[in-house]
This record gives structure tokens, sequence and C-alpha cells, in this order.
């Protein structure tokens, strides 16, 4: 139950971008093991035009780096939160799921700063190549 909850909320984790505005993952964590959703969604067509070509190594990193943000983020929530969380994902929508758990203030501020500092992390193991392509991809989602 616990190793198909991480999964889930691997999918579902609210992330913050490297210029701190708010998106759904699979921007970068999308190349790792961790399974992407199964809805396609511009982000996702964008991955598979134009992937970042991540090494195995930067996989691995990218994948510890995901878990470790899974933990805490668990740790925000609490059990009834983990519990209706999962129960919504299960439905499709990660957007209604985050909506459901009602996160306190504290909570919201708590997650976002988890995902700035795992992008943060993540982006500094990105070659400059790959950073710049991560930026004009960026740039392509925020220019509509």
């Amino acid at each position: 139950m616990l190793c198909h909850f991480k999964q889930i909320l691997a999918v579902a984790i609210i992330s913050v971008d490297f210029s701190g505005t708010v998106l759904t993952p699979n921007i970068i964590s999308a190349q790792t093991s961790i399974p992407k959703t199964s809805v396609v969604t511009p982000q996702n067509q964008m991955l598979e035009q134009n992937p970042l070509n991540l090494t195995n190594d930067q996989k691995q990193q990218f994948k510890a780096l995901n878990e470790k943000a899974l933990q805490l983020i668990q740790e925000v929530l609490t059990p009834e939160q983990l519990e209706k969380f999962t129960a919504e994902l299960e439905k499709g929508d990660r957007n209604s799921a985050w909506k459901a758990i009602k996160l306190s203030r504290e909570q919201k501020v708590s997650i976002t700063e988890i995902n700035r500092s795992t992008n943060e992390e993540k982006f500094a193991i990105l070659t400059t190549k790959q950073r710049y392509h991560l930026k004009k991809r960026n740039a392509l989602f925020f220019s509509k």
C-alpha cells in the first residue's frame, strides 16, 4: 500500500518550476523510473517531443531526490489526508485530489518549499545544455 501510494504521490505532487511558478509535475521527474500519468497533457507531449536526454546517473540522482521529497511530503500530510488523497487519485484527477484533502496554509507552504528545494537540486544536476532546453520549454508553457 505504501509503495503504491508513493508512486501515486510522485505523479501528483505539485511542483514549483525553477522560476517559482507552480506547475504540475513531470517537467524533470518524468524521465525517472517513477511512472508518468496516463493523461496526455501539453507538458507530457512536450517531454516526448524534446526530452532532456538525462544520463543514467542523472536519472538515479533525480529518483533519489524524488524519493526524498515524497518522504518529506508524507510527513506534512496527516494519515487521513494520505488516505483521502490516494482514493481521489484513483479517480484520475490530481487537481481534484489536492483540493479534496484541504491543505492548511502551513502545509501548502511546506509542500511548495519541498518542491522548490527539490527542483533547485535537480536543476543543479543538469548540464548547461539541458538547462537551456528546460528554460526554453518552460518559456513555451508560460507564453500562452
